[in-house]
């Protein structure tokens, strides 16, 4: 999709739910299966990321933790981020420290 400037837009989905068995494996062991390689190297080569997961017990689910848990601290450092968190009800708002 064109935007300004004249440059092309792209986007792609990453169902994180699908890597569950991958990043149980690479916490265990620390290995990566292609799968997840492919996932690491997606978001570490974009411009941006748009995050959107369920909030399970008022924090971001496992996998999500999991999955951005692999880049360490400076990895993310400066990447834009829009973060969305749907609780499924107002009385248990997401935690956002988590």
């Amino acid at each position: 999709m064109p935007v300004a400037g004249g440059r092309g837009a792209r986007a792609e989905v990453l169902e994180l739910h699908r890597l569950a068995a991958d990043l149980a494996q690479y916490s265990a062991q620390g290995r990566a299966r292609l799968d997840l390689r492919e996932a690491i190297a997606a978001v570490v080569t974009a411009d941006g990321l748009v995050v959107a997961a369920p909030v399970l017990a008022a924090s971001p689910s496992k996998v999500l933790d999991s999955f951005f848990a692999v880049f360490g601290d400076k990895v993310l450092s400066g990447l834009p981020v829009l973060l969305a968190l749907n609780s499924g009800s107002h009385r248990q708002p997401p935690d956002l420290a988590q």
